[in-house]
Order: C-alpha cells, then structure tokens, then sequence
C-alpha cells in the first residue's frame, strides 16, 4: 500500500510517494453493561448535529435555524454559543481541542466550501493549495489539521497540514480517502473507497494502513475518531445503507445505536470514553448526543 505526502500543490503531491504496509484487522465482539446517552439540541433551532468534543467536554457540532441557515455551534459548561464564519451562507463546526481551537468548514458567497481555524477569537480560512473544495474534518492538541480536497467532483484525497505544511493522504488503489482524525501520537483514522464503490474504515500509523471494516458493513465502514489509549469509533452500513455506530477498543467491539432511532453516527471519543455524535429520530430529524460508558468497558 502507499500514501502520498506532499507539501504545495495537488501536482507536486503526485511526485512525493511512500511505500506502506496494508493489514486488515479482524473485529471480535465485546459485552459490555448499560450505556447512557443523552440527547443536543440547540435552543429553537433545528436538526442538531454533534461532531467534537475535548477533554474539558466541551462540544461543537451544527445546527439550523427556522430559515433553514446552517450555524456552527460551541457548547461549553451547558451553554450554547453559535458560530459563523463571516459572509459565509454555511457555517459548521466539527472539531475542538483542548486548547479551545475550533475547526470547521463553511460556504462562501459562491456555495465554494472552504475550511476554518477560529482560536483567539480570530477565523483563519484553511483551504488545500489549488484544491476549488476543501473540507476539514479534525485538529489535535498539536494543532494538526485532517480533512479532505477535491480536485473534481470526484477525486477526493485526505490531507493532513502541519508546521511543514500540507500532505496528501492517499489510500493505494483507492477511489477517494478521507483523514477524520489525528492523535497526539500522530495515528491518523479515516475511510477510503475501493473501485467496487464499498467503504472501507482504515488506521495509519507510521506509514502502515490497516483496513478496519464492520462485519455486517456491506456498503461501508468508516473510522470517525481515535483517543490517545486506541480506542476508536466510527459509522458502517449494511444493506438498508442506515448508519450504525460502532465503537472498537482492545477489549472489542462494541455496537452503538440509540433505541427507537434510524441512525446512529459517532463522531468523536475522549481518553475518558465519552462519545458524542448524531442520531436521526423515527421522524427523520437530526440531534446531537453525547454517550456516557458504562463502568466495564474499556476506554
């Protein structure tokens, strides 16, 4: 397997490329006691989404409002502050570390969307150089920033940017590869499709890609998050395509899926294994949740 690591422009990643280590990871099911979960919703707004949470457990995410105007929110010490990027038509936030450093993405005037750093009180846009989509998707206490770009409508690659600059993320044989999230340790998790159109969760570490894929994921699988102690979650579809949760730590791994809902969407863990993510209800609406574990499962 490859990855490319690049610095600069989408032509000078194709030059730059590193061999890789392909491993496919079995999955074994683990029994753990009662999960608690808890329902986001921002005060009278609409189809609430929980994407990043940090240690402090503060929280970001994404919701509506009765225009149908999407904002990004912050909730810190149970109190909602919304967030828009300025002029932007599309505002979401995705990720916060524990440094209080928000990323996100939104759309510009044009529908072009573009990434966000907002720390210290300042936006930042963050774009992959000559890329016309980028899409950030995770920052580490290092302030490492994963995402993807896109060069058309369907190349998409992940990229990782940090004090050297951008590098691109590329899954060898793959259609498109996406980088959801980076540890301080700098193992990165994310998804790729292979060209039979399936999606498939991976881990890179070191150069290494391992496959990480749900047993009953006939469409696809896809890793969301991983801690510093390894533990990881992530969503997988099956035949009906509805989203299922999934949570894999070294004792197993565990399914997530709210009682009564459609989906169930993780979207983020913490070293304590607080989980916060997304569920659709019976009516097709969108809220946040944040998942407590129980006392026997590993963190």
């Amino acid at each position: 397997m490859k990855t490319i690591h690049s610095i600069g422009s989408p032509q000078q990643a194709a030059s730059a490329r590193l061999p890789l280590i392909g491993l496919v990871l079995t999955l074994v099911a683990a029994t753990v006691g009662a999960q608690t979960f808890t329902t986001l919703d921002y005060p009278d707004g609409f189809n609430t989404q929980a994407y990043g949470i940090n240690e402090r457990d503060d929280i970001v995410g994404r919701w509506d409002d009765a225009a149908g105007t999407t904002h990004g929110f912050l909730l810190r010490d149970g109190v909602f502050t919304a967030i828009d990027y300025p002029d932007a038509v599309f505002t979401m936030s995705i990720d916060i570390n524990n440094r209080g450093e928000i990323v996100g993405r939104y759309l510009d005037q044009n529908y072009v969307s573009h990434g966000y750093l907002f720390a210290k009180g300042k936006y930042t846009t963050v774009d992959f150089p000559g890329a016309p989509d980028t899409r950030i998707r995770g920052i580490d206490d290092l302030g490492r920033i994963t995402g993807n770009y896109r060069t058309t409508d369907v190349d998409e690659q992940g990229f990782l940017l940090d004090r050297k600059g951008f590098h691109t993320i590329t899954y060898s044989g793959s259609t498109t590869t996406d980088t959801w999230d980076i540890d301080v340790l700098g193992r990165m998790v994310g998804d790729y499709s292979s060209p039979d159109g399936v999606v498939h969760g991976y881990k890179l570490v070191k150069g290494a890609f391992t496959t990480i894929d749900y047993p009953d994921a006939t469409v696809g699988s896809s890793v969301r998050s991983i801690n510093i102690l390894g533990a990881m979650v992530g969503v997988w579809a099956g035949d009906d395509y509805f989203e299922h949760g999934f949570l894999l730590t070294p004792g197993g791994l565990v399914p997530i899926d709210i009682p009564g809902t459609l989906e169930t969407s993780p979207q983020r863990i913490t070293t304590r294994g607080v989980i916060v993510g997304v569920f659709t209800d019976a009516n097709g609406n969108y809220h946040g949740f944040v998942r407590t574990p129980a006392r026997d499962e590993d963190k």
